[in-house]
């Protein structure tokens, strides 16, 4: 019951859900891409585009015996060729011929923990 919960944990819920909320649509409506399988690799990566390739969703799920180091080249091919992406936690900038062609992420080598970047197009 969430009336029984800390006041910490009710506010991260509710940040995870506005956190949901303003990706939602690319989820439910976006093209899904499978980048690295967690049945051949330590931890498993996706992506998910937005038809009009205005967001990209793009997430590292690090598993049991994952390694400290770089994931392998994540290539997302649903990403425009002539947009410009923004991580909106970060600020980094990946032009879309960039992702399409692949980039590598750190992996923290934690089993469990996780990543996600949400990229949206200038």
């Amino acid at each position: 019951n969430i009336l029984n919960m800390s006041a910490p944990i009710q506010s991260e819920i509710g940040r995870q859900i506005v956190e949901y909320k303003s990706v939602e649509d690319v989820i439910r409506l976006g093209d899904y891409y499978p980048l690295v399988s967690p049945l051949t690799d330590p931890y498993a990566a996706y992506a998910y585009v937005a038809q009009d390739g205005s967001k990209i969703l793009l997430s590292v799920i690090e598993g049991r015996d994952c390694p400290k180091g770089q994931t392998k080249l994540l290539k997302v091919k649903g990403a425009h060729s002539n947009k410009v992406y923004t991580d909106c936690a970060t600020g980094n900038t990946y032009t879309g011929k960039e992702l399409k062609q692949g980039i590598r992420l750190p992996l923290e080598g934690d089993t469990d923990t996780a990543q996600l970047l949400v990229l949206c197009a200038q």
